[in-house]
């Protein structure tokens, strides 16, 4: 059992490194295709919604600025996209 589960280490590692490399290395895109500086929110999905680094990503598709950064009485933006025509949520 021992040796089993030594081998599928490296394997589980493999997979673990190239999960986090694939979320570190998603670009994110305005609507018109540009390249911004964002960060996926939920990584781990083919396409995600981005926000800036200290904004909260809500699960509405909208970025949250951080309460003592709120311009106004603007509250919340909508984010990028790594998806280069941002769709978000995808659609079929």
């Amino acid at each position: 059992m021992r040796v089993v589960l030594f081998g599928l280490l490296p394997v589980l590692l493999l997979q673990a490194t190239q999960a986090m490399a694939k979320a570190e290395n998603q670009p994110c895109y305005f609507p018109d295709g540009s390249l911004v500086g964002d960060f996926p929110c939920f990584p781990e999905q083919d396409v995600s919604m981005c926000c800036w680094a200290n904004h909260t990503c809500m699960d509405n598709g909208m970025c949250r600025f951080p309460d003592n950064e709120m311009p106004g009485q603007m509250r919340y933006i909508r984010g990028s996209c790594t998806d280069k025509q941002c769709r978000y949520p995808p659609r079929p």
